[in-house]
């Protein structure tokens, strides 16, 4: 995994599920025209997230750093409260949480992964 700059970069994750519960919330909501932000409301470093990855997978993950990217911001943070008080919504799955899902899923549903090699196959 190549890392641009030290690490130090901090993005806010949303979970699928929660930013499909949010979509869904706000096709039934009485507001118009309002422009909400949907997030998880915390944010992690690159570091940090590698660090999640790795022991989710059961193995460190590979990096290599690089120049940080010209125009990358060092902190994105959602702010939710609106999403709450507008679609009564709020963000249910942390990031650690997140990422040992969508690693299970993909170990269910990837081509050539160990768990559906058969099922690819066949």
């Amino acid at each position: 995994m190549r890392v641009f700059g030290d690490g130090s970069a901090r993005r806010d994750f949303t979970y699928v599920d929660d930013v499909v519960s949010a979509t869904l919330a706000a096709a039934t909501a009485e507001a118009q025209a309002e422009v909400i932000n949907v997030g998880g409301g915390r944010s992690v470093s690159v570091t940090e997230l590698l660090e999640i990855v790795g022991r989710a997978a059961g193995a460190a993950v590979p990096t290599g750093s690089t120049h940080t990217q010209p125009g990358d911001v060092g902190v994105t943070l959602a702010d939710p409260r609106e999403a709450g008080e507008i679609l009564g919504w709020k963000p249910h799955v942390d990031v650690t949480t997140g990422v040992a899902r969508h690693l299970e899923w993909m170990r269910r549903h990837a081509p050539n992964s160990p768990d559906t090699t058969e099922e690819v196959a066949s």
